[in-house]
């Protein structure tokens, strides 16, 4: 079937039933770009089309592609309503395609984004990656699910289920049209819809018409006063769901072994960084990386990998994880991680004097410097507030100074014995420690800066989870800063240690723990909860 529609301005676009599969050409046009359209003059927030991917696609309870979100849901009269139905927005540069470690997850000609279930790992890097919330993870099945489009009905010449149940026709299928109509505008032409990570979602809304003459366009900007939301009261809105769970327990204790592995192996750069090479120069680095304590590096590293298995929702297609090298930054982190752990049990299983130890002790300290940074830019998403700016360097100098102390006390526990003498101990300078200490706490600090545009870790609208934050961020200044000072002051450094063992747990699970991602959803919250001020200019 075939029919034209014309808006008002007397533009029309030549609409044609079904899709076409594959990025077939529809009539007198360009090929069609898979996505969604969404008229939100149209759309009434009845959730039809919510129920119906549900029904269709044979979704459990815990599973949802498509969602409604409203903005001044209380209906206060002083500002509009509208309503935003999201599901997968099949961008152009999807984040998920780039982030999935397994190739689970492709991207048809047409911008169809579909995953293959028998490749995924369960890892859900790829919703942490996703900036609009899509990837939905299955608990039974151990494995992550989307919006496909319903392929099924589009094989069969049918538009997908949510646009079919629209009883208003406020829904359509991007790819039914030969171009997009001229009144539909990228969905980040609205307010409470973003797109921060620059993937160009296939997502395109007629704005609301509002005010007295009907005019087409808004504009908008932050005030300090009046709410839509105030008007009927209750609680702020969190900033979206966190990826943090007791399911990440796993990798919150990876994590934190592979920093203090990764910062052991790395320890004699540092050393050398800061003059402790004994024979100086380029013969100091290598004497000092022939001393690695290579077995405690391996037995951390080799331990945080076995652990990191518990993360996953299907444990034995880890070896998939590295088949993304080059293009998933998860995969280079599995790959690094893998390297150090070989390099650093290969050392210390040479270190009798052979030359398979020797180059294996001499590459190792960088690999593991690689590491630490790789531990850090794994998470670095535009649309991740808490892990921009200086987060990804917090793993390489926590790591640093965590392994300069435990490096220099195994060196004194190896030559003094069990417990080394006050002489074995006060023979080394100190001056890489407090260096190395300040440092960390002004990274620490410039993350979590008062005056930034976060206010913070996270910036959490609600208050209890602001509470949480600032508590967890004193333990971490507590037993990451305060003790290990008085410790080294005092020289009491198997406490110091033992401090900045707390410290690198307490950073990791805060990593994790506090992080917001930024889906229309929370974007919709902090626009209700800070206060907008929308006006309206008139339509040409």
């Amino acid at each position: 079937m075939r029919w034209v529609a014309s808006n008002a301005a007397g533009m029309e676009a030549t609409f044609v039933s079904g899709a076409f599969p594959g990025g077939q050409r529809a009539e007198g046009g360009p090929a069609a770009r898979a996505g969604f359209l969404l008229d939100l003059d149209r759309c009434v927030g009845c959730g039809a089309c919510v129920v119906a991917c549900r029904n269709e696609n044979r979704l459990g309870p815990s599973l949802q592609w498509r969602r409604l979100a409203a903005f001044n849901p209380r209906r206060d009269p002083r500002w509009p309503t509208w309503h935003l139905s999201l599901a997968c927005h099949h961008c152009r540069r999807a984040p998920c395609v780039r982030a999935c470690p397994s190739g689970a997850l492709r991207q048809r000609p047409d911008g169809l984004v579909w995953l293959d279930g028998q490749a995924c790992l369960g890892c859900r890097y790829c919703e942490m990656a996703c900036p609009f919330g899509a990837p939905a993870y299955a608990e039974d099945e151990g494995v992550m699910t989307k919006c496909h489009l319903c392929l099924p009905r589009l094989d069969g010449g049918h538009q997908p289920a949510c646009v079919a149940a629209c009883p208003t026709e406020a829904l359509s299928s991007a790819s039914a049209f030969a171009e997009v109509p001229p009144r539909f505008l990228p969905a980040a032409s609205l307010p409470g819809f973003r797109d921060p990570a620059a993937a160009d979602p296939s997502f395109w809304l007629a704005l609301p018409r509002w005010g007295r003459r009907g005019e087409a366009a808004l504009r908008w900007e932050e005030a300090g006063s009046s709410r839509p939301g105030a008007a009927g009261g209750g609680a702020p809105l969190e900033l979206g769901p966190s990826p943090s769970s007791f399911h990440e327990v796993p990798l919150v204790v990876f994590s934190a072994l592979a920093v203090a592995g990764a910062g052991l192996g790395a320890s004699p750069l540092v050393r050398w960084v800061f003059g402790g090479g004994e024979g100086g120069g380029l013969r100091g680095l290598w004497e000092g990386l022939s001393r690695v304590p290579a077995l405690a590096t391996g037995l951390a590293l080799g331990l945080g990998l076995v652990v990191s298995l518990g993360h996953l929702g299907r444990p034995r297609r880890a070896w998939r994880a590295l088949r993304g090298f080059g293009r998933s930054a998860l995969s280079a982190e599995v790959a690094i991680l893998a390297g150090a752990f070989l390099l650093s049990t290969g050392a210390a299983l040479g270190s009798q004097g052979g030359p398979l130890g020797a180059v294996a002790a001499l590459l190792a300290p960088p690999l593991c410097v690689m590491a630490l940074l790789s531990l850090g830019w794994v998470y670095r998403f535009r649309h991740q507030h808490a892990w921009r700016g200086w987060a990804p360097w917090q793993p390489l100098v926590q790591g640093g100074l965590w392994g300069w102390v435990a490096w220099w006390l195994l060196s004194a526990v190896s030559a003094g014995g069990p417990s080394p003498s006050p002489a074995a101990l006060s023979t080394v300078d100190t001056h890489p420690f407090w260096i190395l200490l300040a440092l960390d706490a002004l990274v620490f600090f410039w993350r979590h800066k008062p005056w930034g545009e976060d206010g913070g870790v996270a910036a959490p609208v609600h208050p209890h989870l602001w509470a949480k934050g600032r508590a967890i961020r004193g333990v971490r200044v507590l037993f990451g800063t305060i003790l290990p000072a008085v410790g080294g002051g005092l020289g009491w450094w198997g406490w110091v240690l033992a401090f900045l063992s707390v410290a690198v747990g307490v950073e990791r699970f805060a990593f994790y723990a506090l992080a917001r991602r930024w889906t229309p959803e929370a974007e919709l919250a902090r626009l209700e909860t800070v206060g907008v001020s929308l006006r309206v200019r008139r339509a040409p």
